[in-house]
């Protein structure tokens, strides 16, 4: 690539890609572009629309005062480096790209899906078996609201505020939004937002509040976040083999007490023990509905010190524990939900 166009991108902290023709999908417009270096300082864009008519549509309209052809492959031809810096910057390429520039190692190479459902869909990766037991489970078979064991699932309502931590790609928040007054979802994990914010754009959810965050117990702002091979097994507990990344945090307090949910789902891969443990004051939560990982929180070895601490608490708060008290010695991870008396 021209000495330029490479500082122009390094200069707009984007990873630079290898010389000749690139191209990277978008994945919140299925949008996908490439430059390709010509001589004397020239380049050509390659644009490539996947949504054909809405997704021209946005683009006619981002680059309106370039000589842009979209009647087939559209593509700016022989524009100069200044053009090509002006038309990044109108059209907001650089962003969009450095988004995408996140997906790396198994997020980088998946199939594109869409799950339906009443008239709502939820894009997913399709070649990932845990994705789709995700979208089978909690979008499609609504698990957290219609469970088939135990006290049943949250009951939901148009009063209800929600507070979804662990929201991963959306499946829970993207079944449950038309049923409440709101929800507040916190995904940490860049990529699993991306889909999460694509989603919730997708189906018009306007009453979602979604949060690039971690909430935890205490006042960290920042941590080290582990990234597995499976996108819905990421932990600050799991450490081994893992790839680390900074996320930024959240105290669970403070989001109590700003948003003052009424329902409670948290899937947060062992981290459920330190955020339920530390709320100081539930509120108005009548049910919470959460995922306890015994062997992350090292009940299995430590006799379910920490398991029944968790108990204690919630029961001081006025939550039913009986469904608390069934026998785990045969479970890694169970899934509870508790009622305020």
């Amino acid at each position: 690539m021209d000495k330029k166009l490479v500082e122009f991108f390094e200069n707009k902290d984007f990873e630079v890609v290898e010389k000749k023709t690139t191209t990277q999908v978008l994945i919140q417009n299925l949008l996908a572009f490439s430059v390709r270096e010509k001589k004397g300082g020239l380049f050509d864009i390659s644009i490539n629309i996947v949504k054909e008519d809405e997704e021209k549509e946005k683009l006619r309209k981002r680059t309106k005062g370039f000589n842009l052809n979209l009647e087939k492959a559209p593509v700016l031809s022989n524009i100069t480096f200044e053009s090509f810096v002006k038309f990044c910057n109108e059209t907001k390429v650089i962003s969009q790209v450095k988004r995408l520039s996140e997906f790396r190692e198994v997020q980088s190479d998946f199939t594109l899906a869409v799950a339906e459902k009443d008239g709502k869909t939820l894009k997913w990766r399709s070649n990932l078996p845990t994705e789709k037991h995700i979208v089978d489970a909690v979008f499609k078979g609504s698990e957290y609201t219609h469970r088939s064991v135990g006290l049943g699932g949250l009951k939901l309502s148009k009063k209800d505020i929600v507070l979804d931590l662990g929201g991963n790609i959306g499946a829970f928040t993207c079944d449950a939004f038309d049923k409440v007054k709101k929800v507040i979802v916190f995904e940490p994990e860049a990529v699993n937002f991306e889909f999460l914010s694509t989603n919730i754009e997708d189906n018009g959810a306007k009453n979602v509040i979604a949060h690039n965050k971690a909430v935890v117990g205490n006042d960290d702002k920042v941590r080290d976040f582990y990234l597995g091979k499976a996108p819905y097994y990421y932990s600050f507990l799991v450490k081994h083999n893992r790839k680390r990344v900074p996320v930024e945090c959240v105290n669970i307090n403070e989001v109590m007490e700003k948003y003052k949910p009424t329902k409670m789902k948290v899937d947060i891969e062992g981290s459920e023990w330190e955020v339920l443990i530390n709320c100081t004051d539930f509120g108005d939560v009548d049910q919470i509905i959460f995922e306890y990982n015994f062997d992350m929180n090292m009940d299995l070895k430590e006799d379910f010190k920490r398991f029944k601490a968790l108990r204690k608490h919630l029961k001081k708060h006025g939550f039913d524990v009986q469904e608390m008290e069934r026998d785990m010695k045969q479970n890694w991870n169970l899934v509870f939900l508790v009622n305020k008396k």
